[in-house]
């Protein structure tokens, strides 16, 4: 019984711990794209806005002047994360093609006659595809969140 008490104070208290750390700070979110990073926080119903590149940042309070190019900049890294996810993806898959058709041809020799190099093909031609269309997207981005970037802190 004492034993159960004791376990039901020290998780009380470090619930407790949990969750006055966390009334401390309104961070709202925050985003990193490559060396890019944003992060949101309210303070007496004001948004401000912390902005880096690298190492350095730009505290920058939210107003209607630059309300939409913050937003704008907030999109764009998280359009950042998500394309290089996708790309990724996309180099792990063409990766497992080319793979699955050396196993294929080092242990069958007759498994890639049957139809099995045209479908090989045909997946490797759209993964290519689609890298390449991921690798067009990160270079967009990279090049419209710095030009986001050089314009918010000249705002």
């Amino acid at each position: 019984m004492k034993k159960n008490l004791f376990i039901i104070l020290i998780s009380l208290a470090v619930f407790l711990v949990a969750c006055s750390s966390n009334m401390q700070e309104d961070i709202i979110a925050t985003g990193k794209f490559r060396d890019y990073q944003y992060s949101i926080e309210k303070q007496d119903q004001q948004f401000i806005w912390q902005i880096g590149y690298q190492h350095e940042f730009t505290t920058i309070e939210e107003t209607i002047n630059n309300k939409i190019y913050l937003e704008k900049f907030m999109i764009t890294v998280n359009e950042g994360k998500m394309a290089f996810s996708f790309f990724i993806i996309c180099l792990g898959y063409l990766l497992f093609i080319v793979l699955a058709v050396v196993f294929a041809y080092k242990k069958r020799k007759t498994l890639l006659t049957n139809g099995a190099v045209t479908v090989a093909g045909i997946a490797a031609t759209i993964t290519c595809y689609m890298l390449f269309k991921a690798i067009l997207d990160l270079n967009r981005l990279l090049l419209e969140v710095d030009y986001l970037y050089l314009l918010i802190n000249s705002l």
